[in-house]
């Protein structure tokens, strides 16, 4: 037999391996500037979903939305251009005598408008905006770092709340409201002792420090409803019922803010500003047309009533059905400024 190589099973004889034909092992070494940590994306999506945080849209959306915004609010100030320019022209027809006091009403109720916006922006610019917290996602996930959110965000909330500030001292002085049952809860919450899960947390907060809120919100929201419905229905001309309904709509929006100690974001603020002007209008709407409610509800009661007692019912019939509207319409606009500012949804 001959001295050859052990042949493989290919035929050919077996290769040491020599470092010339080794192939070049490549390995991704982490670069010094990454500084990327993996994350479990099952806990990324849940932190998305624990709380609302601002929507953030591409610009052209926004200049989309700022574009109608802006559609609307020159609308709507067109009709109230047209409201001044009729006013301006019936002051005029009367004497001077009738004239002096009918300017001073005219800026009265000018001031009336500006006053609760004024109010209502130097509020904005010290409150925080709201960090909404989702429930229904917090009882349905079981992530850790959902949990700790929660309890970072109600810690915050509790610090950041002023018991003790002047203006939220004068409106809980003003709607009768007892401060020691939620200072209780704070006391409670932030205590240092405290052994609560981050659930059981969370309802103490709901029930001890939010659900006295929301009902003293409720009353306000019911309170302002009202006097805008008596006001509308008593006013004789649009502007004033336009007035009316802003002042009781920013007014409200303000002790909202006020009572949850939050503010919208810029979309939320143009959205609830353009429901109460949106209002407004319907309420000058209302007011242009209510005689011809009046002449209709009048006709169908004539043959039943005469004509005197038709027309005191068709006036008082029309003024009811007004003020039901605008009690309604700002009841619903101020369940949809608690929704959009409470701090749990």
């Amino acid at each position: 037999m001959s001295d050859s190589k052990p042949a493989s099973l290919m035929g050919r004889p077996i290769q040491k391996p020599n470092k010339n034909n080794l192939p070049e092992l490549k390995v991704n070494k982490p670069s010094d500037n990454s500084k990327e940590v993996e994350e479990d994306p099952l806990n990324k999506d849940d932190d998305d979903e624990t709380s609302s945080k601002p929507i953030i849209l591409p610009l052209q959306w926004l200049s989309a939305l700022w574009v109608v915004g802006l559609f609307f609010i020159g609308i709507f100030g067109l009709f109230v251009f047209s409201l001044i320019l009729n006013t301006i022209q019936s002051l005029l027809q009367f004497p001077l005598w009738l004239q002096i006091p009918g300017w001073g009403v005219v800026i009265f109720f000018t001031a009336i408008v500006v006053y609760p916006l004024l109010r209502l922006f130097k509020q904005y610019q010290r409150l925080s905006t709201v960090q909404q917290i989702c429930i229904r996602t917090i009882q349905t996930s079981n992530s850790v770092i959902n949990l700790k959110k929660v309890n970072t965000a109600i810690t915050d909330y509790l610090q950041n709340y002023p018991l003790d500030d002047p203006a939220l001292q004068q409106q809980f002085k003003q709607i009768q409201f007892s401060v020691s049952e939620i200072r209780k809860t704070k006391t409670s919450l932030l205590s240092e002792d405290n052994c609560l899960t981050t659930q059981d947390k969370l309802k103490q907060f709901e029930s001890g420090f939010l659900q006295p809120l929301d009902e003293a919100i409720v009353s306000r929201i019911e309170y302002y409803a009202k006097m805008a419905a008596l006001k509308t229905a008593l006013s004789p001309n649009s502007l004033i019922d336009m007035a009316v309904i802003m002042y009781n709509g920013f007014s409200l929006l303000r002790e909202i803010c006020l009572l949850y100690q939050v503010r919208t974001g810029r979309l939320g603020t143009l959205y609830l500003f353009a429901l109460i002007l949106f209002q407004s209008y319907i309420a000058g709407q209302v007011q242009e047309n209510l005689s011809q409610a009046e002449d209709a509800i009048s006709s169908l009661a004539e043959g039943a009533l005469g004509s005197a007692a038709a027309k005191v019912s068709a006036f008082i019939g029309s003024r009811v059905a007004e003020a039901g509207l605008h009690y309604l319409f700002l009841q619903r606009i101020g369940k949809l400024m608690q929704r959009r500012l409470r701090p749990l949804k």
